[in-house]
């Protein structure tokens, strides 16, 4: 009787559910709500899986010089401390499984690009990129 009133996977509309369904750990059904999920799902970082932010990036920190080096998260920094004698700017960190990009966007509209191995070698050290 009730596989007359299943609806095919493909027969079903589109667009955004109101609640999903599923099988719990216990091999119950189940039907959350999508902010049910999203709530029990932590937030993924370099070292955890998660949940990406919405925006993409781990935002809002600041960077000193002494504080810098090659193993931080991708993201954007904010820098009032000179960056490498770059002068203070935001920083926005790439980073792949490889490499690692970094670009420096100076208060004074210079843009610097940074590259590294993922075992700490530096490809390539701080280049300016002629904007003009």
């Amino acid at each position: 009787m009730a596989e007359k009133q299943d609806i095919q996977e493909n027969a079903m509309g589109g667009g955004t559910p109101a609640r999903l369904r599923g099988l719990a750990a216990n091999g119950n059904s189940i039907s959350p709500t999508l902010t049910e999920v999203i709530s029990a799902m932590p937030v993924a970082t370099e070292t955890n899986k998660g949940l990406m932010q919405a925006n993409g990036f781990e935002q809002g920190k600041n960077i000193l010089s002494e504080g810098y080096n090659n193993k931080i998260s991708a993201g954007v920094y904010s820098s009032t401390d000179n960056l490498d004698n770059m002068g203070t700017g935001i920083l926005l960190v790439l980073r792949g499984f490889q490499y690692t990009a970094h670009l420096y966007i100076t208060n004074s509209a210079r843009i610097y690009i940074k590259t590294i191995r993922s075992n700490g070698e530096i490809l390539k050290d701080w280049t300016l990129i002629n904007n003009t």
